[in-house]
């Protein structure tokens, strides 16, 4: 196999979303048990901060594609902590939908910016663009994505797409979507639905779970903490109530502590943990608040607890490979898709329907499931088999 000197490496870190830079880890790990002597080029929205996180020393941080070509509008998009304003919800929803009819021409982005990674592309053997969904039909990371392949392939560098979850794209974007994805050397995704998805549109993939599945090192542990790991990220409003009765019930009748935990930099993220930890401490319950700092902190806060309630895709697969139960609070083709992998697709409670009669039973009958640690080493084994079949230059 030829073996590449220099492979450019992007995804979805650096906009706050803790969890994907876990993805980012399992890539860098992965990618450097195929190739030990490459130099990898790491694309972050957030490169400052990417660059705590990363061990590797043959690693080089630069800016992203996105973050070149529109700054840092991500940031009020997303509503990052402390990189925006904390509006209140209703502004924050009108804001939003006055920005979803805006002309595509008010907000253009500056391709004279990606000049200074023209080089990079000239120079790099391989790209690897990597999870987890900013595929997606967001205007900004869709043009981000696509000007990515472009340049890959106007260099003639070798491309694959590894570890995604694909929207649905609005039919705008499809011819513009396949034509770039049907000349990528390999194309892996993470779900059912957007296999289907590119199936329909003529693009040939493979399926994988998660990458964050073969890439932490984490052993479940033989003797669990005492708690739950509620992760609320941003609950709806509909049937909150239910939702935060049912886990302080469960709390207190299995007499654990409840930890709130944050994967996502997100203000509504934050402010949806500290109304959570509230309601809580009023009816009585342990519950504490951990807002990380980075994605260290994440997995401390998550890894080893006996059971994890996640509205977050990454809580939940950080807490199944720490060895912990979980539940789903989200049905999105991403959790459904993990939730089959596990052999799991009963740990999900429906918010919008679930009444709380049904969301106890569901408490019960995911707290006490027995997960097979057989099917995490399978897991684990199948990303890596993926991921080394699918890249490679030869």
């Amino acid at each position: 196999m030829i073996q590449p000197t220099n492979i450019l490496i992007s995804g979805g870190w650096g906009y706050g979303n803790l969890g994907d830079d876990a993805i980012l880890l399992s890539t860098i790990k992965l990618t450097r048990s195929k190739f030990p002597n490459a130099k990898l080029h790491i694309f972050s929205y957030s490169p400052n901060e990417t660059k705590d996180i990363i061990l590797d020393s043959n690693c080089e941080l630069h800016s992203s594609v996105h973050r070149l070509l529109f700054g840092k509008s991500a940031f009020r998009f997303l509503h990052t902590y402390k990189k925006s304003v904390n509006m209140p919800y209703t502004i924050k929803r009108i804001s939003n939908r006055i920005k979803h009819y805006l002309p595509h021409h008010v907000i253009k982005p500056d391709f004279k910016a990606l000049k200074e990674l023209e080089y990079l592309f000239a120079e790099a053997d391989m790209f690897i663009m990597s999870g987890g969904g900013y595929f997606n039909n967001w205007r900004e990371s869709l043009i981000s994505r696509c000007t990515e392949l472009q340049l890959a392939q106007r260099f003639n560098v070798t491309s694959f797409i590894i570890g995604q979850t694909l929207d649905d794209f609005q039919p705008i974007y499809r011819d513009q979507v396949k034509s770039l994805l049907s000349k990528c050397n390999g194309v892996s995704v993470r779900d059912t639905d957007s296999f289907n998805m590119l199936k329909k549109m003529g693009i040939v993939s493979t399926i994988a779970p998660d990458l964050v599945l073969a890439g932490i090192d984490v052993k479940p542990s033989p003797h669990p903490k005492n708690e739950i790991v509620f992760i609320p990220a941003e609950l709806p409003l509909h049937n909150t109530n239910s939702i935060i009765q049912g886990i302080a019930d469960f709390a207190i009748t299995n007499g654990l502590i409840i930890r709130i935990a944050i994967t996502r930099l997100y203000n509504a993220d934050v402010r949806c943990a500290r109304k959570t930890l509230l309601t809580f401490r009023n009816q009585g319950v342990k519950a504490d608040l951990d807002i990380p700092n980075n994605f260290n902190d994440v997995a401390k806060h998550i890894i080893g607890a006996k059971f994890v309630i996640s509205r977050n895709l990454h809580g939940l697969i950080l807490g199944y490979i720490g060895g912990a139960n979980v539940i789903s609070l989200h049905n999105a083709w991403k959790f459904k898709g993990f939730l089959n992998q596990i052999n799991a697709a009963d740990s999900l409670i429906n918010i919008e329907t679930d009444n709380i009669t049904e969301i106890a039973d569901k408490l019960n009958a995911a707290y006490n499931y027995n997960l097979s640690n057989e099917i995490r080493v399978e897991l684990m084994n199948i990303v890596t088999k993926n991921f080394n079949s699918l890249i490679s230059l030869s």
